[in-house]
């Protein structure tokens, strides 16, 4: 008889209490990247997923936001016996010759500890492994981590493991709008998306040389909005302030219109206090709450903008450093939005492996 893997999505701290929401995503998701699966449903604490092939499942899992890691793991009892073997038994298929490996065990035991279940399969593993030079490790010397998670009905056994975004899942905390016009926006939108928010982008731009930037961004961004067709509006501003916070103070009037026409009443603005330090941040968060709506400001303050980036694998940090390290005065914000704006269309993306090319191909 086979073994079967299941993928093993362990939420987030912050999305413990919405685990439903993140389940109802996580089905989402695998049906928009068309993911067959049996079933998903929750085990403790976590979420597993019973997928035809785990390691494309996985990694359409790890797109959501609100999933701290993943697992590819085989499922035994949770059984002091079992779950010994099976991790000498993983452990035997993975490591290589003079590998150096740690066995952790955490979650819910039964009769037993999790240290004694790690040193029962490290004992194993040395015995079979011996011979081809595999040698146990520490936590801060090892090649491989043999890992299996226990809850009250079962141990997973981790075949693979993967980090994720973490955050919280989307739509627990309604719908904002978002304007991308270049990455610091575009992390705003994603950012926005990780606070739990399903978002509404807009592109903003002012000459056409920016279109292949800014659809390579929203490239970036659709996967994880588990959606199989995304409306998105794009405005041609016209040619005015050519400095960041300018055309920050422009995409905010641009997004309040937006917002009106949807019914939306989050905001999310691509600036905050640790970034634009002064009045900027305040100036148009009042702009926000003048018009009746709510401004999210989700930009974080420290090197993890750049570390996402870098996870996102979005081109423009030195742009980003640019951007950040000049001095700015406070921008008007412009009056008329109309008098702004060149023109404005409307583009739908079906989500799927061609969508920097339905992008580029879109009107606007």
């Amino acid at each position: 008889m086979p073994v079967q893997s299941y993928v093993v999505a362990f939420p987030s701290a912050f999305s413990r209490r919405h685990i439903t929401a993140l389940a109802r995503n996580i089905r989402r998701v695998l049906r928009v990247q068309n993911e067959p699966y049996a079933s998903v449903r929750r085990d403790g604490d976590v979420i597993l997923v019973d997928a035809h092939d785990p390691v494309f499942a996985s990694a359409a899992v790890g797109l959501l936001f609100g999933v701290d890691r993943t697992l590819i793991a085989r499922r035994v009892e949770n059984d002091f016996e079992r779950v010994a073997a099976a991790i000498s038994e993983v452990g035997g298929n993975l490591l290589l010759a003079g590998d150096r490996f740690l066995v952790r065990v955490e979650g819910h035991t039964r009769g037993f500890l999790p240290r004694d279940v790690e040193m029962a399969a490290t004992s194993s593993i040395i015995e079979a492994r011996a011979p081809a030079g595999a040698r146990p490790g520490t936590d801060e010397n090892h090649d491989k981590l043999l890992y299996a998670y226990l809850t009250r009905k079962g141990a997973y056994v981790s075949i693979f493991a993967d980090r994720c975004l973490g955050g919280m899942p989307l739509g627990v905390q309604g719908r904002a709008v978002c304007c991308i016009f270049d990455p610091i926006s575009a992390l705003t939108c994603l950012e926005t998306m990780r606070m739990g928010f399903e978002t509404e982008v807009v592109l903003c731009y002012a000459a056409e040389s920016q279109r292949i930037p800014l659809a390579k961004m929203l490239d970036r961004i659709i996967p994880r909005m588990a959606q199989k067709r995304v409306e998105v509006a794009a405005v041609r501003m016209a040619p005015g302030g050519s400095g960041f916070l300018e055309t920050a103070a422009l995409a905010t009037e641009i997004m309040l219109g937006e917002a009106a026409e949807r019914g939306i009443r989050h905001i999310a603005l691509p600036v905050s206090r640790t970034l634009f330090a002064g009045d900027v941040a305040d100036q148009l968060a009042a702009r926000v709450h003048g018009a009746g709506m709510v401004p999210v400001m989700p930009l974080p303050g420290d090197d993890r903008l750049f570390e996402m980036l870098g996870e996102l694998n979005m081109a423009g940090s030195r742009a980003v450093h640019s951007t950040i390290s000049r001095k700015y005065g406070v921008p008007a914000v412009p009056a008329d939005l109309r008098s702004q704006s060149v023109r404005r269309s409307e583009f739908a993306v079906r989500t799927g492996p061609n969508n920097l090319h339905d992008i580029l191909d879109s009107y606007w």
